[in-house]
């Protein structure tokens, strides 16, 4: 299976936090990001290697009401230094 299809079968499988993996990737290392001025323009990197690793340390989102938070506001997004949060609806 090439990269590209297995990306989109992840994405497919995992649309939510899919989502939070590029928009959090985007943020940090895309300066045309409308974002990246309080992300990457700070200095704050994302660190996974790839959605796996992500998901991996990440897990799954229990409800929609679950949005990706680092738990160092100035940190990085990494390992052990990102979580899902619960969001007041």
């Amino acid at each position: 299976m090439s990269e590209r299809k297995r990306r989109s079968k992840l994405a497919g499988l995992f649309p939510k936090e899919y989502r939070a993996y590029t928009d959090a990737k985007q943020r940090c290392t895309n300066p045309k990001s409308r974002s990246y001025h309080n992300y990457g323009g700070r200095g704050i990197q994302f660190k996974f290697e790839s959605f796996d690793a992500f998901l991996s340390d990440i897990g799954e989102s229990p409800v929609v009401t679950h949005e990706l938070d680092r738990i160092n506001n100035s940190g990085n997004y990494a390992r052990k230094q990102s979580a899902l949060d619960l969001v007041n609806a």
